[in-house]
């Protein structure tokens, strides 16, 4: 899968789950790896910004280095 396909299809997966908000989320695709970064408000919405991405064919691994915004 072309690394355009990938990243169209990972901003659906944003775009559509009903409990993340892809705003503070910034993904970067390299040969099957993602990173993750960004800002997000919960513990909980960082793990499903990465567990929403495990079944998505192509992406080898995830590295998530989003942090948690306290306000």
């Amino acid at each position: 899968m072309h690394a355009n396909q990938l990243t169209s299809q990972l901003s659906q997966v944003f775009e559509f789950h009903p409990h993340l908000k892809r705003s503070g989320v910034q993904v970067q695709i390299e040969q099957g790896k993602v990173l993750l970064t960004g800002t997000v408000k919960s513990y909980y919405e960082k793990q499903i910004a990465q567990e929403s991405l495990r079944d998505v064919p192509g992406i080898d691994s995830i590295d998530n280095s989003l942090e948690v915004e306290w306000r």
